[in-house]
């Protein structure tokens, strides 16, 4: 069973998603969109191949970036789209991620390459308020890319841009014929200068690694139980491998993961994809194991695989999402549109795969946590809709980016 990858060809994404509703044993099954008792679901906007939602800081508008190579810049009032859209920036490759500052749209595309794609992150800025940048900056090119690309973006409490970058294959350790892993910026998270021009990766950008496909990142707000004073937490969610690499008596299950880390301790965390993840014998999850000259998993060993110096403790994942459930974009909940019971919650979109006969995905899950900032429970909250990313809006409710065409908007119908 495979699913669909953003940014191997816009527009086979969308011939397969027309397709999507003829399959009878396809996500169509699934639909109409679901949520719990005591939510509401409203169309917010139109949107045909939506990648990534940002709102701006001070709520008056909405940008959301599209396979069409375009980012749209929707006015927003009171909490609700105003208006039609306008083109911010075209001329686009693929872009799949977007964040707003009050100075600036940062948003992380591709360009096309004769072995492979390579990731860049730009930053467009509109001087004379006309309502379309007037201005489109490079803050970092040369992101290896492949199979997967440069993805979801986010300003930390820092005020520093971080930046996912997926893996150039589907096994981590590069393909006969294909693209190489270049270490260590594949399936990693950088940080940079948000105000920087015409950066190139360097080691001392990376803050965490040892993913395979990661599509977005959320820092933990103030306040919340899993963080503490003088840290800054953050969440990404990975899509696990599809296996096809592998023969089937020793194929990785594919399992989606959710993971945390300190942006502010200054360990780049190591979370073991691909030879400890799916390793059993080395205390990952279950799938396949690595030949002993890939060295142990805790600590990890310093060697030319990583490109990190020095030996890193694997990290374990701190939640499973289930096999090819396509986990995507991921938002904390700002506390104040939902009922307090989902104060401090998690959610995550997953897409979903497109292809077999049991739909996987498909939905918004929610991830609940303890008073100890443990993950205590990872729950169904949106079901029938082919989600790629979300964010909470202004007025406090959650935005979906549903690949069907639609932003849809879930509020709570209960005053807090």
């Amino acid at each position: 069973m495979r699913r669909v990858r953003i940014g191997l060809c816009g527009l086979a994404f969308v011939l397969v998603l027309g397709s999507a509703a003829a399959d009878p044993a396809g996500p169509a099954e699934t639909l109409p969109p679901s949520v719990p008792i005591g939510f509401v679901i409203t169309p917010g906007a139109v949107s045909l191949t939506a990648t990534s939602l940002a709102f701006s800081p001070d709520g008056s508008t909405l940008y959301i970036t599209s396979l069409l190579g375009r980012v749209f810049r929707y006015p927003v009032i009171a909490g609700l789209i105003a208006g039609p859209p306008s083109v911010f920036v075209q001329g686009l490759n693929q872009p799949l991620g977007v964040v707003a500052t009050e100075d600036a749209v940062f948003i992380a595309d591709s360009v096309p390459g004769t072995l492979r794609a390579s990731g860049i992150v730009l930053r467009a800025t509109d001087a004379d308020g006309a309502g379309e940048a007037d201005q489109v900056e490079t803050v970092i090119s040369g992101l290896p890319n492949g199979r997967h690309n440069t993805n979801g973006l986010a300003i930390g409490p820092d005020g520093m841009l971080y930046i996912t970058n997926g893996n150039a294959t589907d096994s981590g350790f590069g393909e006969e014929g294909g693209p190489a892993e270049v270490q260590p910026y594949s399936g990693s998270v950088l940080r940079v200068d948000p105000t920087a021009t015409g950066l190139t990766p360097s080691p001392e950008m990376v803050v965490a690694t040892g993913w395979r496909n990661i599509y977005d990142i959320a820092f933990f707000p103030p306040g919340h139980p899993a963080t503490t004073p003088g840290t800054m937490k953050a969440a990404v969610p990975m899509n696990g491998p599809d296996g096809l690499e592998y023969p089937a008596a020793t194929r990785p299950t594919g399992e989606d993961t959710l993971s945390f880390f300190d942006a502010a301790d200054g360990v780049v965390e190591h979370f073991g994809f691909p030879w400890c993840l799916y390793d059993r014998a080395k205390g990952g999850l279950a799938g396949f194991t690595q030949d002993a000259s890939e060295g142990a998993c805790d600590p990890l060993p310093a060697h030319a695989f990583t490109g990190l110096v020095g030996p890193a403790a694997q990290v374990k994942p701190s939640a499973l999402f289930g096999t090819h459930v396509s986990a995507n974009g991921l938002a904390f909940n700002p506390n104040t549109n939902f009922p307090a019971a989902y104060d401090n919650d998690l959610f995550v979109a997953e897409f979903g795969n497109l292809f077999g006969t049991l739909p996987l995905g498909h939905k918004i899950v929610r991830v609940r946590f303890g008073a100890d900032g443990s993950v205590t429970a990872v729950e169904d909250f949106m079901t029938g809709i082919l989600p790629l990313d979300l964010t909470f809006g202004p007025d406090g409710a959650l935005w979906v980016a549903d690949t069907t065409g639609v932003v849809l908007r879930i509020a709570g119908l209960v005053p807090r």
